[in-house]
């Protein structure tokens, strides 16, 4: 009883001082009094303080009278920031710099996770369009550096185990798939990213364990997604947001996971030969036929890059393809017959290492190959000239984000499905 009445009597005081005009918002307090003739004696080394008094701003003290208070009012901790009439506060600046924290030790991983982050964080048009940093002008020299690193990284990857290359896919698809979201974002859509990451891993284990049931994800990812539109959100979504989560799922998920249908379905064969700690199936014949597919890929890039800077002298246009000589206006038709030349021969030897009944047919293959990746390279030029930015993301010094490496690959993975096991030499493919 006597500690209750201390404490409602250090109560009316405390409030009996905080009311007092001119007073400091801080007061600090012992965590025990006991009041014995009008002094306080703590029980207790601990120290504690007050809750903050909000400063009255209508030039009054509180007092009955409301008299107008002359001096200025009272700011305990510091004075608030002027601000010019038209700027932005500085806790809303949007070019204040970022610190981006790296999570764990290995660079690569701490590299993905703070762009998965950033890329997360761009959840209104506002924020994406300010969240994305453009790669910029970079020297021949980084591009040509960073090509070798991922064309290392990739081959360790296609020769890996198939769960290794199935959880790598689901990486690089999420990562693809953010980026896309981002540009859509930037274009006022809402698209249900929740829905196309998860969508994205079960689409990649799928793919890789149970291939039987692959086409069936799709389709019930569809279902899923518009039960979660129609009963979580708040607000009806639009056919922009319907369309934009639909077309992301399609073009960042679906169309890599053929790639892994392709590498871990068990029809190919496994033939003797030397592997290595790093790539311990290179003597699996998917792999190889992986590998050599996306090589050609790669030649059809750098070729037409190449050739179009030599020989480049009439654009797209001129052949009647306007919309794609728009969104991409430094292709030129030189470049694309050095890209489909190069993917040809590079496809041709790799036929005659894999030892294809026909290896001439290494070089229509090949060229085919290079005409549908160029198809995926003019639709996220597209995009990209539609959202007005230049690049995807910042993943990749030189290159850009993960869509704008892995955008010529992603459109061939069905082609190269539905070919390679009738291409494949006897017995590599076992129906």
């Amino acid at each position: 009883m006597r500690r209750h009445q201390l404490r409602r009597r250090h109560h009316w005081a405390l409030l009996s001082a905080a009311a007092a005009p001119g007073c400091s918002a801080l007061i600090p307090l012992t965590s025990r009094y006991a009041l014995r003739g009008g002094h306080a004696t703590a029980r207790s080394r601990s120290r504690r303080y007050a809750a903050p008094v909000t400063p009255r701003i209508d030039g009054t003290d509180g007092t009955e009278d409301d008299a107008p208070r002359t001096s200025a009012p009272h700011y305990p901790l510091a004075p608030p920031p002027v601000i010019e009439e038209g700027a932005t506060h500085p806790a809303f600046a949007v070019d204040a710099p970022i610190q981006r924290r790296r999570p764990f030790g290995i660079p690569l991983i701490g590299r993905y996770v703070s762009y998965l982050e950033e890329l997360w964080r761009a959840d209104t048009v506002v924020k994406a369009h300010d969240n994305v940093e453009e790669v910029g002008q970079t020297t021949l020299g980084t591009r040509v550096a960073t090509g070798v690193a991922l064309g290392f990284i990739f081959s360790a990857w296609v020769f890996s185990t198939p769960s290794l290359f199935a959880a790598g896919h689901a990486l690089q698809a999420i990562a693809a798939g953010l980026e896309y979201f981002r540009v859509a974002i930037i274009q006022g859509a809402a698209p249900a990213r929740k829905i196309a990451c998860t969508t994205t891993c079960v689409l990649m284990a799928v793919a890789c364990h149970a291939p039987s049931m692959h086409e069936l994800v799709f389709p019930l990812a569809t279902t899923w997604m518009m039960v979660w539109l129609l009963l979580a959100r708040r607000a009806c979504s639009t056919i922009q947001d319907i369309s934009t989560t639909l077309m992301g799922l399609v073009y960042t998920a679906y169309l890599p996971s053929w790639w892994v249908r392709l590498r871990c379905a068990p029809n190919w064969a496994v033939v003797k030969g030397t592997t290595f700690w790093f790539a311990p199936q290179l003597c699996h014949r998917g792999a190889q036929h992986v590998w050599w597919t996306c090589l050609s890929i790669a030649c059809a890039d750098i070729g037409a890059y190449f050739g179009g800077k030599r020989f480049g002298r009439h654009s797209l246009d001129k052949v009647g393809l306007g919309a794609a000589a728009k969104a991409s206006p430094n292709k030129t038709t030189e470049g694309a017959v050095s890209g489909l030349v190069s993917a040809g021969l590079c496809s041709y030897v790799g036929a005659f290492f894999l030892r294809w009944p026909r290896p001439w047919l290494g070089f229509v293959y090949g060229a085919g190959v290079a005409t549908i990746a160029l198809v995926g390279d003019l639709t996220a030029s597209m995009l990209k000239r539609d959202a007005d930015v230049k690049d995807f993301g910042h993943l990749f010094p030189g290159h850009g984000g993960i869509l704008d490496r892995l955008d010529s690959f992603f459109f061939v993975a069905p082609l190269a499905f539905c070919v390679l096991p009738r291409l494949a030499p006897p017995g590599a493919w076992v129906a």
